[in-house]
């Protein structure tokens, strides 16, 4: 079955009949559309079909197809002067249609090839798209490396941060518990201290009772050696009694003596636990600003954790998008890998249609030349043959009608 051919070019049969290869060729040649031919067309078709007679042989045909002499063939005439002719009408109608059959190969090459040259195009923007891809890789790479280091320096000040605030929350509770003990220890101080003043106190009174019985003492030596002087009688009695008063007032100055080197002791323990209490009150003074320092230090440290985490946070998030762009651009290559994979089979096919047609054209064209060249001579043997026809039956027709003349009853009873 054959392929119907599009609205503006004409199917050629292979099996046509004489009938529809006239009328294919005259529709071909008319290309005024004057359902004539003048005898440049016929001159223009032998021209196109690459049929090279002679000047006088075009016109000797146009001439014999002329029947009428008006300068133009009609179609009947086109088709009587081609019934004459088959070799030439055949060549005529074969030779059109394979001028027909190589404008659609070479229409199919040019398809071919501008198919082939657009999956080229699209091949170079796929690689170049691919290579696009892979710069955007890499760098997205680089920086995921990068984002990975600072992820891990990052990580690491977390990790001291972490140390340090844990150091200097162990820090602030050895300082509180030594603030604890060394309010402890003033505590003790100040009851040592208060317990000093009580033994001052008591050492004072005791100086004191001991200071009016030297006084009672002394008043009663005094009265006795009085007494002495008075009463020489009663010597011995106020003697025993004055050894008696005087080893008591002896007694009375050593309890003093005593009394105030207890006294005395009491006030030196008195301002040694004075002093020790201003040193542990300044320690303790010292220690709770050191516990406000780290208190603060700590505070910051763990402002510092806190905003540290949040950056974190925001660079895993940042590390997370950048991976989800390494994974979204690797969908990508591999899409364009396949894609060049298939517009590589794409060329491959493309470039083996037009070697099939480029190959197709040469075979056509080689058959074609062997063709004319084989026709040529027919066609040139069909003419003189034809020529030769149209003499002999011209030849005929002179030797009929001299014969007519010679064997006419009338014309011999005349002679």
């Amino acid at each position: 079955v054959p392929v119907a051919a599009p609205a503006n070019q004409i199917y050629f049969a292979t099996n046509a009949s004489h009938s529809d290869k006239s009328n294919i060729i005259f529709e071909h040649a008319d290309t005024h559309h004057r359902r004539s031919l003048q005898e440049s067309d016929l001159r223009a078709l032998f021209k196109e079909v690459s049929i090279d007679f002679a000047p006088h042989v075009i016109s000797g045909l146009f001439r014999q197809a002329d029947t009428d002499r008006d300068g133009s063939i009609s179609f009947t005439d086109f088709h009587t002067m081609l019934r004459e002719y088959p070799t030439v009408t055949d060549s005529i109608y074969f030779r059109l249609k394979d001028a027909q059959d190589a404008d659609a190969l070479q229409q199919k090459l040019a398809v071919d090839s501008v198919e082939l040259e657009e999956a080229k195009r699209r091949r170079d923007h796929c690689l170049s798209a691919d290579e696009d891809a892979q710069r955007r890789i890499n760098n997205q790479r680089e920086r995921l490396n990068e984002l990975d280091r600072t992820w891990t320096v990052r990580f690491q000040d977390e990790q001291d941060l972490g140390d340090r605030l844990s150091a200097a929350k162990m820090a602030q509770q050895k300082v509180h518990e030594s603030m604890l003990e060394q309010q402890k220890e003033l505590g003790e101080s100040m009851s040592k201290e208060d317990n000093a003043r009580r033994s001052l106190a008591e050492c004072e009174r005791e100086s004191s009772y001991c200071r009016q019985q030297h006084q009672k003492a002394v008043g009663a030596k005094a009265g006795a050696d009085a007494r002495v002087k008075e009463l020489m009688r009663q010597l011995e009695e106020a003697q025993a009694e004055a050894q008696l008063h005087g080893s008591h007032v002896a007694e009375c100055e050593s309890e003093i003596v005593r009394s105030e080197k207890r006294e005395r002791d009491a006030a030196n323990t008195l301002t040694h636990t004075h002093d020790e209490l201003q040193r542990r009150k300044q320690s303790s003074d010292r220690i709770e600003g050191e516990s406000l320092d780290q208190a603060e230090a700590y505070k910051q440290l763990l402002h510092r954790l806190e905003e540290q985490q949040s950056e974190n946070e925001q660079l895993a998030a940042t590390i997370e998008a950048s991976n989800e762009d390494m994974r979204r651009l690797e969908k990508v290559r591999d899409n364009t890998k396949k894609e060049i994979a298939l517009v590589e089979i794409n060329i491959s096919e493309c470039e083996r249609h037009v070697a099939a047609a480029d190959q197709e054209i040469g075979v056509f064209a080689q058959r074609r030349a062997v063709i004319q060249a084989k026709e040529r001579p027919l066609l040139e043997q069909e003419v003189r043959i034809k020529e030769q026809r149209l003499q002999l039956d011209a030849t005929e027709s002179e030797l009929r009608r001299e014969a007519y003349t010679v064997f006419d009853p009338q014309t011999r009873v005349t002679k």
